[in-house]
């Protein structure tokens, strides 16, 4: 009896506490509609999946792959953001990524665009197609020990 409840008491305590992906993909949409990539860990639903921390980063490299527009200019990139793009940024400010591992791409100089937080940003040329972030994501999820995705279809 004693075993059951420490067996349920974990159960409720995980599924009452951690975040489901439809709340995440909810603060992502909210996210979406900031104008400038710079600003996007100023938003306050940024601030709340980053306060989430490491629990939500399965969740959020599942959402890597989304290729829907958003309005989040980036003056660094020439183009607007996509919601995947979006994803990596909170991910990489809730822990911040190997990139040179993760992509096969080195950023020796450590220069790209003035006053902007987000590193990442700087890879995405790199992660355009469909096929590279597949493999991307699929390295994230490894990295973070997250197992390895059997399928594409997330």
């Amino acid at each position: 009896m004693r075993s059951f409840l420490v067996v349920f008491f974990i159960f409720v305590s995980n599924y009452s506490f951690s975040q489901s992906q439809t709340q995440i993909k909810q603060l992502l949409n909210e996210v979406s509609l900031v104008k400038n990539s710079k600003d996007i860990i100023k938003s306050k639903e940024a601030k709340k999946l980053i306060s989430y921390g490491k629990p939500i980063l399965l969740s959020l490299a599942f959402n890597f792959t989304d290729d829907t527009n958003t309005n989040v200019i980036s003056e660094c990139q020439e183009r607007t953001l996509t919601k995947g793009e979006i994803a990596m940024i909170i991910a990489d400010h809730i822990d911040r990524m190997p990139y040179a591992t993760l992509t096969g791409v080195q950023n020796c100089t450590i220069t790209f665009c003035e006053n902007n937080p987000n590193f990442i940003e700087y890879y995405f040329s790199w992660l355009k197609e469909y096929p590279e972030k597949i493999i991307f994501r699929n390295k994230y999820i490894t990295h973070i020990g997250g197992g390895f995705p059997v399928n594409n279809k997330f």
